[in-house]
């Protein structure tokens, strides 16, 4: 994971749509010193077409030009296309600190995330960022469940150049699975010194829902979290409440899955 003083490397999927579009402003609305950008398009083959592995692989992409980076403070911006399986090739670049995908409902309605980000979230390689709101993030709710996804996604959200420009409320749902107070003094010892934070807890039998309305009664702009939490067993569980916030929340969301934890 990169710190603030090292480069970083985002990656963002690029399927041409009116939420790739909302992505785009989200990353041109953020500062990202020192960081580059990969911004990657997935041409999907026809069924039972023969690929050349060269057309597969991400190379430079000749149809850039829609894509103008304004403020955004980026060190380099290299433009792929991949003639592959959106989820193969988004996985396939290599040390990205960061992929955002757009959210492929935008305009649509209520809501089913596509397959391509659902998949993306549910067992990131990297962290990933699902962006529906084109603006800089000022407000972020942190989500503390004792994981160490929790503490891998923080970890990602410290590591962002503008991680401090924003204010963090550290949430925590208290459901008998870990304790609350720890579970936010050890996200709070990760992120950045100069961050303004809150802390708060509620209480509940089902984490989406209280994080949900937490979300809802303080409007942030960004929702963080692993992909798992802690049952009872004290084991790694398929991220339901990941995968109800990333459907369910207005805002974007970020979600991390510690390496090598056991799943």
């Amino acid at each position: 994971m990169n710190t603030h003083s090292s480069v970083g490397h985002l990656v963002f999927g690029d399927d041409e749509s009116p939420g790739a579009d909302v992505a785009w402003l989200w990353i041109t609305s953020q500062r990202w010193p020192g960081w580059r950008l990969t911004v990657l398009r997935a041409e999907p083959p026809r069924l039972g077409a023969h690929v050349d592995p060269e057309d597969a692989a991400p190379h430079p992409d000749d149809h850039s030009g829609r894509r103008v980076v304004s403020e955004a403070e980026l060190e380099a911006v290299d433009f792929q296309v991949a003639v592959a399986d959106p989820r193969i090739a988004l996985t396939s670049v290599p040390d990205a600190d960061l992929v955002v995908v757009g959210d492929p409902t935008t305009g649509v309605g209520r809501r089913r995330i596509g397959s391509t980000t659902e998949w993306l979230l549910h067992d990131p390689q990297a962290p990933v960022l699902l962006a529906r709101r084109g603006r800089p993030v000022r407000r972020v709710l942190l989500c503390a469940d004792g994981s160490a996804h929790a503490a891998a996604a923080t970890a990602t959200l410290a590591s962002l150049p503008w991680a401090s420009d924003a204010t963090a409320e550290v949430l925590s749902v208290d459901d008998g699975r870990s304790d609350p107070d720890t579970a936010i003094a050890d996200l709070v010892e990760l992120l950045p010194p100069d961050i303004e934070i809150t802390r708060s807890t509620r209480r509940g039998s089902s984490p989406h829902r209280e994080i949900l309305d937490a979300a809802h009664r303080s409007d942030p702009d960004l929702i963080v979290l692993g992909t798992h939490g802690l049952t009872t067993l004290r084991r790694l569980t398929f991220g339901s409440t990941a995968s109800a916030i990333a459907q369910l929340a207005s805002c974007s969301v970020l979600v991390a899955q510690a390496a090598g934890a056991e799943r």
